[in-house]
Parts: structure tokens; C-alpha cells; sequence
């Protein structure tokens, strides 16, 4: 897909991410959100807490799931299968909110270190470069995973190499795309809570989509009909006339509305913010210590 149909499209599943997940919020599907919870706490507790309990009780829940997952191997079952339906249900319903937090990234934490010459994440500039490098460390073997996949893709489908995808820049592709996919996913979020409710209020029906565009044919089709008109003084030129100019300010209403358009502006913004930020750093709070952006 080229990049304006790429956008809308993962802009229509994000929304279908939000409708699903107020449809499950809802109903008896919620308990895989109560376990998936319960696992997620055990684990945040064991991170954060002081306490050596909370260590220890995470390696209870991972040894209850050693013998869950033996247990049920032995017994002819997939081991921790529903486990892993209930992960993917959560995942599937709330990637999302890891899109909205891109705003942190790209936006507040550029302006703290600007402004406060402040790192995030610690009280220090080396204890957050540390986390940082354990972050990448963390993510290497996942991207090693996924750019292997990507590899295997080519050949396991040969009309992509047909089609000429340029599966190189698939990793590259995806990661600025989560730079930037705050707009279309809060986007997202308002028009699939919109349409969520009107599925469990009014039973309206989610499965047709539009176009955000206004079609070039029918600008094109207003304007020969107007042109057509023998008489600038009829009433017929003038509702010609209003078809035509009604189009263009419905198209540029429409703009507003349009995932592509709102990913390129914000993306226009990030780089003048951190253009910005970089400049104020260097001429203001970093002024006597740090001479040159390098």
C-alpha cells in the first residue's frame, strides 16, 4: 500500500481494536481482562515492591505454570492454551493504548530534557542511559525474530516479490510509523467509541466503511456542469455553482478528519518540537556546558 492507504487502513483496524474492546469490556469475555489483570499485577509488584515476598510469589505464579503447562501436555491438551487465547484477546483489544503513550516519547520527554535538563526514567543522566541500553538489549532478540519473519515472507509468498515489496523497510516503516500514529489512533478511539455505541444503543450496524475523500470525479463532474450552463443569470448556474464550491469546502472539512493528513501534520510538529527543543538546550540550559549539539 502507498503511505496515505497504509495509514487509513491501520487507522480502520485501530478502530476496530476500540469497538471490540468495548464489546469485550462488556460481557462474560471480560474474565481473560481479569486474568490477564491478576498476571500483570503479580509481576508489577515483583518489579517495583521492597518487599522479598513479591519476588517469591512470582515464582510461584511461573512454577504453577511450569507444572499447568506439563500437566496439561501430558493429558494430550496445548499447554497453557487458554492462557495464551486470553493474552492475545487482551493484546488484540488494547494495542492501542501503547499508541497514545507515543505522545510521551516524542513529545513531553524532549521538552523535560530541553527545559529541565532532566533524563527520564531516573534521577540521573547514567542511570537512564543504562535503562535505555537495557531497553535495546531487551529488544534485540525480537527484532532479530521479526526481521527473520519478514525475510521468510518473501519467500513463502512469491507475488510479494512479484509486486516488488520492499520488505527491507518494513521494520523502519513501523517504527516511524509509531512515532507518529499518536493522531490517528486518538482518531481512532473517538470514531470506534462512536461506533460502538451506536451498536449496543441504537443495534446500528459497524460493517460498511467510507471513503474519507471527497472523489475527484464528481469535483470534476460539478465543475463541467457548471461550465455547461448557457446563462450566468439562471437559477440552475447558480445551484451548479453551489455544488461545485460545496464539494471543495466539504473536502477541505473532510482534511480534518482524514488519518493521513493529521499523521503528516503531527508529524511536521514532531520535527519542528524537536528541532526546538535541541536548539533550546544548547543556546539556554546547556548553554555553558555544552557549546555544540554533538
Amino acid at each position: 500500500k502507498d503511505t496515505e492507504d497504509y495509514i487509513e487502513a491501520v487507522y480502520r483496524w485501530s478502530t476496530g481494536a476500540v469497538e471490540l474492546f468495548w464489546s469485550t469490556l462488556f460481557s462474560h469475555q471480560f474474565k481473560h481482562f481479569i486474568l490477564i489483570g491478576c498476571v500483570v499485577t503479580i509481576f508489577g509488584i515483583a518489579c517495583f515492591s521492597h518487599y522479598v515476598f513479591s519476588y517469591y510469589l512470582w515464582l510461584a505464579y511461573l512454577v504453577c505454570c511450569g507444572l499447568m503447562a506439563y500437566y496439561e501436555k501430558a493429558t494430550g491438551q496445548r499447554p497453557l492454551r487458554r492462557l495464551n487465547v486470553s493474552a492475545t484477546i487482551v493484546m488484540n483489544t488494547m494495542y492501542w493504548f501503547s499508541n497514545l503513550s507515543s505522545l510521551v516519547w516524542v513529545v513531553l520527554v524532549p521538552v523535560r530534557i530541553a527545559v529541565f535538563s532532566a533524563a527520564p526514567v531516573s534521577q540521573n543522566p547514567e542511570e537512564s542511559l543504562g535503562w535505555a541500553f537495557v531497553s535495546l538489549i531487551l529488544r534485540f532478540p525480537i527484532g532479530i525474530v521479526t526481521d527473520r519473519i519478514i525475510n521468510m515472507s518473501s519467500f513463502l509468498s512469491p507475488k510479494t516479490k512479484k509486486d516488488q515489496w520492499n520488505f527491507s523497510m518494513v521494520l523502519w516503516r513501523s517504527s516511524q510509523l509509531f512515532v507518529c500514529s499518536w493522531a490517528y489512533t486518538l482518531l481512532s478511539v473517538t470514531t470506534g467509541t462512536q461506533t460502538a455505541w451506536n451498536a449496543f444503543r441504537f443495534d446500528g450496524d459497524n460493517t460498511m466503511w467510507s471513503s474519507y475523500r471527497v472523489s475527484n470525479d464528481e469535483v470534476t463532474k460539478a465543475r463541467k456542469n457548471m461550465a455547461q450552463m448557457k446563462s450566468c443569470f439562471s437559477f440552475d448556474y447558480l445551484q451548479a455553482v453551489y455544488i461545485y464550491y460545496r464539494l471543495h469546502v466539504l473536502s477541505f472539512m473532510l482534511a480534518f478528519t482524514m488519518p493521513d493528513i493529521l499523521t503528516k501534520w503531527l508529524a511536521a510538529f514532531i520535527f519542528c518540537l524537536q528541532m526546538g527543543c535541541i536548539f533550546v538546550s544548547v543556546a539556554f540550559t546547556n548553554a555553558h556546558n555544552a557549546s555544540y549539539i554533538l
